[in-house]
């Protein structure tokens, strides 16, 4: 099975995370099924470790709804962040604003506008760079 180049899945990541509207979350698994690589969760966590810092990093949670943890981050400001998207979280998962059941997993959380499930992401270029913030030597 091929091996999917850690930078160019990062860039199209940062691009499915920066598209979540506010208030809402995704999942590692989710964001990655967006971006195009299913079953590619563990790599979206990597991806947002080296994320640049003004992408919406905490709005990416675990499969479970409960807040995933950001190397050097405290779990307690990334609910603190979602709290101020008015984002409801009890015992330590993220609670749906709305029900599911009508709506497509895209339409639910990127909004009706925004079908990035077809987008092509064939503009980003291997030899552009976005600057991670974190000091994690992998990124």
């Amino acid at each position: 099975m091929p091996t999917v180049k850690q930078t160019d899945f990062d860039r199209k990541i940062w691009f499915v995370v920066s598209q979540i509207k506010l208030g809402r979350v995704m999942s590692y698994g989710e964001g990655a099924r967006i971006a195009g690589f299913p079953r590619h969760a563990r790599m979206v966590s990597k991806a947002m470790r080296c994320s640049p810092e003004d992408l919406p990093w905490f709005r990416v949670v675990r499969a479970d709804r409960s807040l995933g943890l950001r190397l050097a981050v405290n779990p307690i400001k990334k609910a603190g962040l979602l709290k101020k998207e008015s984002v409801v979280i009890i015992e330590g998962k993220v609670i749906p604003s709305e029900s599911d059941e009508t709506k497509g997993l895209d339409e639910l959380l990127l909004g009706v506008n925004s079908p990035i499930a077809l987008i092509d992401f064939s503009f980003i270029k291997p030899w552009q760079t976005i600057a991670p913030i974190a000091t994690d030597p992998e990124c």
